[in-house]
């Protein structure tokens, strides 16, 4: 992937990553949902009230990733995605298991492919993202963001598991896909 692919609106970026790969010390896995979050205008964001510790990795280079901590257990996976001088990133959602399944199965004790990666916190703990790889460049190496194929319908409506801005349409996914959260 290159740069300037993250250095766009994150809703656009968020529309795009549907079809791509995360690779990740050899496992591979398709993004099949995803949500946008912008800066300041976005009452759901990090961004929202400024600069912070946490969100900081907002704030910088497209392509990265940032990593927290959702109710102190679980790692939330986003990739850092804006237009030059604003804020923003997608949180990865959902993805489907294309190589390492079994790894994934072990990493998660849990057996059902379909719901393997159906939660952001799910597929961080089947793919091993955690906060060592938050700012973590996703352009090439062992943890990494590749093209896909995105042929299918994609899908708009609001996120899930938030309590401000329900009114915009930022998650997006594949339609018919099995994999997504609910």
């Amino acid at each position: 992937m290159k740069p300037e692919f993250f250095s766009r609106d994150p809703r656009k970026v968020a529309k795009e990553l549907l079809g791509c790969k995360i690779i990740k010390n050899g496992v591979k896995a398709e993004i099949v949902e995803t949500e946008a979050y912008l800066g300041t205008e976005d009452p759901a964001s990090h961004a929202c009230n400024g600069k912070t510790d946490r969100n900081e990795p907002m704030f910088e280079k497209p392509g990265k990733a940032y990593v927290y901590v959702s109710y102190g257990i679980h790692n939330m996976f986003n990739i850092v995605a804006h237009e030059q001088d604003e804020v923003g990133a997608v949180l990865i959602r959902a993805v489907r298991p294309v190589e390492g399944l079994e790894d994934m199965k072990e990493r998660r004790g849990f057996e059902e492919e379909e719901k393997l990666c159906d939660g952001p916190g799910k597929l961080s703990e089947a793919l091993n993202i955690g906060k060592k790889d938050n700012r973590k460049d996703l352009l090439s190496g062992d943890f990494r963001i590749e093209k896909g194929n995105n042929h299918e319908e994609v899908v708009e409506s609001s996120r899930i598991g938030i309590s401000e801005g329900l009114d915009l349409e930022y998650r997006y996914f594949k339609r018919g896909s099995g994999y997504i959260s609910t």
